[in-house]
């Protein structure tokens, strides 16, 4: 199959590449927005981390269409990587084997990026989809300051980011030593790195599914996501204080998002989240 390809360089216009564990039974609507892409010619990869139920012949059903790659049960980050390390793509949209795309959604944020040198990393919205079919929309913020964005925990969730490879190369691509909030430890990454970044405008072109109560983000799991957070919030905080860039209004972001995840762990574990609460009180982070 003829590819969509840039220039003389062999490579693919973009790859979407999508991990995988035992997903057969949500894999199938992923794939359907995957290689609609550009018109049917973006390069499809699945990375398959062990998965001992159906979803191998899932992706089978789409033939060449769809490059598979093994992971060998070593977790999500380590498939994120063996798929983009085996993409062809200029560009890498990653996509979880429970979420979806609209078929338009790479075109239309490759054509907001304007010049070429002005983004390696392209933000959308996404669409949160709840149990019960419920929809709503996680917006970008209208304020420009992406530090202050990503303190705010208000970057996309991974669908909604689309990446340079030169991006993914200067990074290092996912640290498989994380198991939770994956990807704002990559954005987290994106910033002290200094990449550009740049956001579209318009419609949401990706679906991120909200419907397990099983994920990593959400569930039994919820303490150890709150933890990791206020880690990578606290990296954060002393990166810009050393640079003098801890302004008013970042800070107050910064302490917002504390006190949320403090109301959270309420809900779960009183005391501890009173320990937590005069914990970020006594630092300065609420």
């Amino acid at each position: 199959m003829v590819g969509y390809r840039v220039g003389d360089n062999g490579f693919w216009k973009a790859s979407v590449c999508i991990p995988v564990r035992d997903g057969a039974t949500t894999i199938g609507r992923a794939l359907e927005g995957a290689v609609a892409q550009l018109n049917g010619t973006a390069e499809v990869i699945v990375a398959d981390d062990g998965s001992t139920d159906g979803t191998l012949a899932e992706v089978r059903k789409w033939g060449e269409r769809v490059k598979v790659v093994h992971a060998n049960r070593r977790g999500g980050n380590a498939a994120r990587n063996a798929a983009w390390q085996a993409a062809q793509g200029e560009w890498i949209q990653f996509l979880d084997a429970d979420d979806a795309l609209e078929p338009w959604k790479i075109e239309r944020q490759l054509a907001s990026r304007g010049t070429k040198d002005e983004a390696e990393v392209l933000l959308s919205p996404v669409v949160n989809e709840r149990a019960g079919g419920n929809r709503d929309v996680t917006a970008l913020p209208s304020h420009g300051d992406w530090w202050r964005a990503w303190l705010g925990w208000a970057w996309p969730q991974t669908g909604g980011v689309l990446w340079h490879r030169d991006a993914l190369e200067k990074l290092g691509g996912w640290d498989e030593a994380f198991n939770c909030c994956q990807d704002f430890e990559m954005y987290l990454r994106v910033l002290t790195g200094g990449l550009k970044v740049k956001a579209m405008d318009g419609e949401p072109g990706a679906i991120y599914s909200l419907a397990r109560e099983n994920s990593v983000s959400r569930g039994a799991q919820i303490t150890r996501v709150i933890e990791v957070k206020t880690a990578l919030l606290d990296a954060a905080a002393a990166w810009l204080e050393d640079r003098q860039s801890w302004t008013p209004e970042r800070a107050a972001t910064a302490g917002q998002t504390c006190f949320e995840m403090a109301r959270l762990l309420a809900a779960r574990d009183h005391p501890r989240a009173c320990a937590y609460a005069a914990e970020r009180q006594r630092r300065g982070r609420v």
